[in-house]
C-alpha cells in the first residue's frame, strides 16, 4: 500500500534511507492530523502530541534498523502514521476503568469488579462524589463523630450485633481484628482453612502481618473441636474459623462449627473471630443463594464475638470489610492505630449505607440487588437467550448462534463448586477463531467480556442485563464487521 506525502512517493524499493528518514511529518504535524479526527476533544492535547510522538519515533527506528528493503508496508506519511497513533490512542483507552459487558456468567467477577452496585447506591455516590458530606460532622449535635457511625445502627439492626465498624476490605478486617485481639499471641485455625485468596495472599501471612503467631491444628480434611480445645494454653490470644470460601473438600471430612468453637472460647475466656469471606447478611438472604454459604447474621447469633466480611460480593455493596460482633471487643478494633490506615472515604460509606437501607426489607433487596436479581429463575433466561439469538442470526458474518444451556457461577468466593442453571447464546464469528472473536469483542464500547468454548464463544445470560443486550448486537455487529473488512482486505 502507497500513502503519500505532499504529492511525493518516497516508498518506491530503491529510495534511499535518508530519504525516507526526511520523508517523516513532524510530530506537530501528526499531532493536527489526530486533532483533525476529533481526539483533543476525547484526551487532550498532551496525550496527542505524546502518541504522535511514539508514532513518529517507532517509524524512525524501523526505517533506521530495515531501511527500504524491511519486511512490512513502508509508511511514513502523515496519514498513515495518524492510523498507527490513532490505534495506540485506542488501545490506551481500554485499558482506562471504563463500562463493560459481563457474559461470562460469574456474577462476582473478581477481575470485572464484583457486584455492580444497586441505582440506591450509585445516586448516593453520585450525590456526595461532587459535594460535601458530613462523613465525621453529627449534623444532630453538631459535634464531630466517627465516620463508621453512620452505618453502625444498620448494621446493628441486620445482624443482631451489639456493635459493628467497617475498614476497606475483608482481608483488612480479617488483619485488623487478629492485630487488635492477638498481638504477639497464638491465633488457633484449622489447617484445612489455611486459604490462599486472591493475588497469592495467604492466610499465614496476612495473620503474621497481624503481629500475631499462627498455630494450626487438625488436618486438612478432618480438625475437630477437641484439637481446637487441646492446643489452647497461656499463649493463645484467639481462635479463628475461616469460611473455605474457593474450594470444597468433599469425602471423608469434619469441621468444627462455629457452635462448637464459641463453647470452647467461653470455657477459656479466649475471644473467637469468624471470617465468613464473602458471605450473606442475613439468613434468608443466605438461603437464596445457591449451596451453603454462612451469614453474619447467624454468626451473631452462635455467638461469634468477631465476624467479618465483604461488602462487595453477596452484599451487593462497594468494596470493603465489614466487621459485626459484640461491642468490647468492636471497641478494641477501633482503637487500634491501623484502623485509621484501614478506613473507608465517603463514596464507600455512601454507597454502603444506601445498600444496607435496601438491605432492610428483604424482598425489596432481592428486587434490587443485582447479584440477587441475576440469580432469577432460569425460565427467565431461556426466553431472552432466544431473542438474543434470533438478533444476532440476522447479523452478516456472524457464521453461527444457537442457545445453549450454560453453567454460570456466583464467584467471588462463593459457593464454591456449585453451578447456577443458565442459558447462553453460543457464537462463531466467519473468518475468526473463539481468541480473536474474544478479543474484537472486549475492544468494543461497551466492551463485551465473553468465555471460549469449543472454537465459540458463549455469551452467557446470566450475567448480562437486560437493558444491555442492544450493545452486545451491536458489539457482535461491529466485531463481525472487522473480520468482513479483514477478509476483504481492507
Amino acid at each position: 500500500m502507497k500513502h503519500e506525502n505532499n504529492g511525493k512517493d518516497v516508498c518506491a524499493g530503491g529510495d534511499a534511507r535518508s530519504e525516507m528518514l526526511r520523508a517523516l511529518p513532524s510530530v506537530d504535524a501528526l499531532a493536527g492530523e489526530l486533532v483533525e479526527r476529533g481526539w483533543e476533544k476525547r484526551v487532550g492535547r498532551g496525550v496527542i502530541v505524546d502518541a504522535a510522538r511514539k508514532a513518529v519515533e517507532a517509524e524512525r527506528a524501523r526505517i533506521v534498523q530495515n531501511g527500504a528493503g524491511g519486511a512490512g508496508v513502508c509508511d511514513v506519511s502523515r496519514g498513515g502514521l495518524a492510523d498507527a497513533a490513532e490505534a495506540a490512542l485506542d488501545r490506551a483507552a481500554l485499558r482506562k476503568l471504563v463500562r463493560v459487558i459481563n457474559a461470562t456468567g460469574i456474577l462476582l467477577h473478581t477481575g470485572l469488579g464484583r457486584a455492580p452496585m444497586a441505582d440506591a447506591a450509585v445516586r448516593a455516590v453520585t450525590e456526595i462524589a461532587g459535594r460535601y458530606a458530613p462523613v465525621e460532622l453529627d449534623l444532630v449535635s453538631g459535634k464531630r463523630g466517627r465516620r463508621e457511625q453512620l452505618v453502625v445502627e444498620s448494621l446493628r439492626r441486620l445482624t443482631g450485633a451489639e456493635s459493628a465498624t467497617v475498614v476497606n476490605n475483608n482481608a483488612a478486617a480479617l488483619m485488623l481484628c487478629v492485630a487488635a485481639l492477638a498481638d504477639g499471641r497464638e491465633v488457633i485455625v484449622s489447617r484445612g482453612e489455611l486459604v490462599e485468596i486472591g493475588g497469592s495472599f495467604r492466610l499465614p501471612s496476612v495473620i503474621e502481618a497481624a503481629g500475631a503467631v499462627m498455630r494450626e491444628v487438625g488436618t486438612t480434611n478432618r480438625t475437630r473441636a477437641s484439637d481446637f480445645a487441646d492446643a489452647i494454653n497461656e499463649k493463645t490470644g484467639a481462635i479463628l474459623k475461616v469460611h473455605a470460601s474457593n474450594y470444597r473438600i468433599e469425602g471423608f471430612t469434619a469441621e468444627a462449627s462455629i457452635e462448637e468453637l464459641v463453647e470452647i472460647g467461653e470455657q477459656h475466656d479466649v475471644p473467637v473471630l469468624h471470617d465468613i469471606g464473602s458471605g450473606a447478611l442475613t439468613r434468608r438472604m443466605g438461603r437464596a443463594v445457591p449451596g451453603e454459604e454462612p451469614d453474619a447474621e447467624s454468626s451473631v447469633r452462635a455467638g461469634a464475638d468477631l465476624t467479618f466480611f465483604s461488602g462487595d460480593k453477596l452484599l451487593g455493596g462497594p468494596q470493603c470489610g465489614i466487621v459485626v460482633g459484640k461491642s468490647q471487643q468492636v471497641a478494641r478494633v477501633m482503637k487500634h492505630p491501623l484502623m485509621r490506615a484501614l478506613r473507608v472515604d465517603k463514596l464507600r460509606l455512601g454507597a454502603l449505607a444506601a445498600t444496607l437501607d435496601v438491605h432492610m426489607d428483604h424482598e425489596r433487596a432481592m428486587r434490587e440487588i443485582p447479584a440477587m436479581l441475576m440469580l432469577a429463575p432460569v425460565e427467565d433466561l431461556r426466553a431472552r437467550a432466544e431473542a438474543l439469538c434470533a438478533k444476532l442470526s440476522e447479523i452478516q458474518g456472524v457464521e453461527l448462534a444457537e442457545v445453549r444451556a450454560s453453567e454460570a457461577h456466583v464467584g467471588g468466593g462463593s459457593t464454591p463448586a456449585r453451578v447456577v442453571e443458565s442459558f447462553a447464546v453460543a457464537l462463531r464469528l466467519a473468518g475468526a477463531s473463539e481468541s480473536e472473536s474474544q478479543e474484537q469483542l472486549r475492544w468494543q464500547k461497551p466492551g463485551v467480556i465473553a468465555r471460549a468454548n469449543e472454537g465459540m464463544v458463549l455469551l452467557d445470560l446470566r450475567s448480562v442485563f437486560a437493558d444491555e443486550e442492544a450493545e452486545v448486537v451491536e458489539a457482535v455487529r461491529h466485531a463481525a464487521a472487522h473480520f468482513a473488512g479483514r477478509r476483504g482486505g481492507g
